[in-house]
């Protein structure tokens, strides 16, 4: 067992670990997995396969004893032998692989291996590099280990091409038997070879258990004076009983570029028995390196050992902190295989029968039950024919048609004292602004086009800053008339000029303003959403800028604030002419709809961000209509004793009596 393989498993686990605390990949989904460990044995190696397929040692083929699901895929390297024997087996059975060594043309023909893929990146650019680094160092008489099989064969060739452009010469080419790489065989001619040969450097290619027998008989041998070539599996091999020997030291090293993995060395810091304690193999490392005892049944570190020693003490030779090439290629091997769950989840695939690969459908598309062709999605919106729709249509014309009525009847009863105690014409302003804002939620139904993005919320915000600016003119008539008991010039001069009035045009202009900004410099466009609903395209208003979206929501609030302190310093004047408790009620109302808005707003997608922006409206419009004016009508048209000079009158005479009384 060699400590620097140990790696692997590392680098598995930490992929693992790393998708499961990430919320876009198999959100709610965590992965499990099992580790093997295989012996350079095709026996073992096909028992191991069968114990991953059955789940039990014993070997019986079309029989599963797991009491849980099956893997999704199967991890499998570093040898192409290894992914090889396993596949065949596999192949039976169209059980996904993955093999992590390197890349091997054998195991990419289709007609053998039709659920292997690989993740290592071809070595088509290796003969190459290797010719050029030559040329860099004029080495020009060159010798050539490689192992005997396909990856030798197509090696030897590509070299031989690339050496003869650049006029280069092959001292000697040793092709070795993988049965006798450790064998005395290979001491006799090989290393008699590479000994008199006049050529001082030399390229050695092979995986990495032909890599490990060449190392340990050459470096037997202490065979110095030789440059060294070779691929980075030589990484995998240079375990601490062959480091010592000074035969490969100062090697080159060809390896593939990849991407640096900052998190893997810090989990490699953590990764300590007593954080896995399931890990044996972990426990005998500590013991081996650092003198740890352990308990020999459950493989437990003993409390003997030395405080917070890790992996990153351990030599480089022994133990390389940074992710090794192969241990790259697994990190890879599972990122493929969650995302390929995680898109299999949303049904994003297209699977057919006998298919090497599976499709991705189009953000257009999905797939259907099946998995096997991609269906058009039906592209979809709030409309008036949907159920939702047409209740929240219904809701804003019924709501509309009841605030026209409520205007034609103080239109009817303009002569009477509680419509003339309420300045009739910021009621009839009131009252004509809550009808159009009923109106608005209809800008919100439909298919939305790039005239309704623009008007939906513009057009909202400034009527009902212009209701609001009203019922603040309404509070601050009413807080001049009666809280002001000695008045002075100036107030004189504010009763009679009606300056109140001006707050509807002044406070109008400002929103009109920020809507002006934010319609010049980010207007709402039409936007699709794809994801929220399967099978469909909902088509909505996206906002724009989202900065001037709650601009304009903030000076609403801030419209509403006034009007709710001026009601409060108005709430002890007369009953008879006070209307300031149902302004407060209609404040409180405004900012429970918009407080809880916001974060369902921010909650929801698709139509049912729609549906929820429009029961605002409708809710806070509402909320005016029915709170300033629903006890209104109830005394005009249902206690009409009460709406006539001479109980107005009594009712404000005897508050006197009572309050001269007390």
């Amino acid at each position: 067992f060699k400590w620097r393989s140990y790696q692997f498993s590392l680098a598995f686990i930490f992929a693992v670990e790393e998708i499961n605390k990430n919320t876009h990949i198999l959100p709610n989904t965590s992965l499990g997995f099992d580790l093997y460990h295989v012996p350079s044995n095709q026996w073992h190696i096909l028992r191991e396969a069968f114990t991953c397929l059955t789940g039990t040692r014993i070997i019986i083929p079309n029989y599963t004893c797991r009491g849980q699901k099956k893997a999704a895929a199967l991890l499998t390297g570093t040898s192409w032998a290894t992914s090889a024997h396993i596949g065949r087996l596999l192949n039976l059975y169209k059980y996904p692989q993955i093999n992590f060594g390197p890349f091997d043309t054998m195991l990419s023909d289709r007609a053998q291996f039709t659920s292997l893929y690989q993740t290592a990146p071809k070595d088509t650019s290796l003969s190459q590099g290797i010719v050029i680094l030559m040329i860099h160092f004029s080495w020009t008489w060159v010798g050539l280990v490689l192992i005997d099989d396909h990856n030798g064969a197509e090696i030897l060739s590509d070299l031989r091409g690339e050496m003869d452009r650049n006029r280069v010469c092959i001292a000697f080419v040793e092709m070795i038997q993988d049965n006798l790489i450790s064998s005395n065989d290979f001491s006799r001619t090989t290393y008699l070879k590479i000994l008199k040969s006049s050529a001082n450097v030399v390229f050695i290619y092979g995986d990495t258990e032909s890599s490990h027998g060449i190392i340990i008989n050459t470096g037997i041998r202490l065979m110095n004076g030789k440059v060294w070539i070779m691929r980075s599996q030589w990484d995998s091999t240079t375990d601490f009983e062959y480091f010592i020997f000074d035969s490969f030291h100062g090697s080159l090293i060809f390896a593939h570029h990849r991407a640096e993995i900052s998190d893997f060395r810090k989990f490699v810091q953590t990764y300590n028995p007593s954080k896995y304690p399931e890990d044996g193999y972990l426990a005998v490392l500590w013991n081996t390196y650092f003198n740890c005892p352990f308990s020999g049944p459950d493989c437990k570190i003993l409390s003997s050992c030395l405080p917070n020693v890790s992996l990153e003490m351990l030599p480089k030779n022994v133990w390389e902190m940074d992710m090794t090439e192969e241990s790259y290629n697994i990190y890879n091997s599972v990122y493929a295989v969650a995302h390929s769950l995680h898109e299999m989840t949303l049904k994003q695939v297209q699977i057919q029968p006998h298919m090497d690969h599976c499709v991705k459908c189009p953000e257009s598309h999905y797939a259907n039950a099946q998995q096997n062709h991609c269906l058009q999605k039906a592209v979809t919106f709030l409309s008036y024919e949907d159920p939702l729709g047409m209740a929240l249509t219904c809701l804003a014309l019924g709501f509309s048609a009841l605030t026209a009525g409520v205007l034609g009847v103080f239109v009817k009863y303009h002569h009477t004292p509680i419509v003339k105690a309420n300045n009739q014409a910021l009621t009839y302003i009131l009252l004509i602004t809550l009808t159009l804002c009923f109106l608005c939620p209809l800008l919100f139904i439909g298919r939305p086009n790039t005239a309704t993005c623009i008007l939906q919320q513009s057009t909202f915000a400034v009527l009902f800053t212009v209701a609001l600016s009203t019922v603040l003119a309404k509070t601050i008539t009413v807080v001049l008339a009666f809280k002001i008991t000695l008045p002075g010039r100036l107030t004189r001069w504010i009763m009679i000029s009606r300056v109140p009035n001006f707050i509807i045009p002044i406070c109008t202009l400002i929103q009109l303003v920020l809507c002006g900004i934010w319609l010049s410099t980010s207007p709402p466009f039409i936007d699709s959403d794809a994801y929220t609903e399967h099978g469909h395209i909902i088509i909505i208003c996206n906002k724009g800028s989202t900065i001037a979206f709650h601009s304009v929501l903030a000076y609403l609030c801030s419209m509403a604030l006034g009007s709710y302190t001026m009601a409060y310093l108005s709430r002890n004047l007369p009953d008879t002419f006070n209307e300031a408790k149902f302004i407060t009620f209609s404040m409180l109302v405004f900012f429970s709809v918009w407080l809880t808005f916001l974060p369902v707003y921010h909650s929801t997608k698709g139509k049912l961000m729609v549906a929820m922006e429009v029961f605002s409206i409708l809710a806070s419009s509402a909320g005016l209509l029915g709170c300033i004016f629903f006890p209104k009508c109830c005394i005009i048209l249902l206690r009409p004793h009460r709406n006539v000079l001479s109980h107005v009158r009594n009712k404000a005479y005897s508050r006197g009596k009572v309050n001269l009384i007390a």
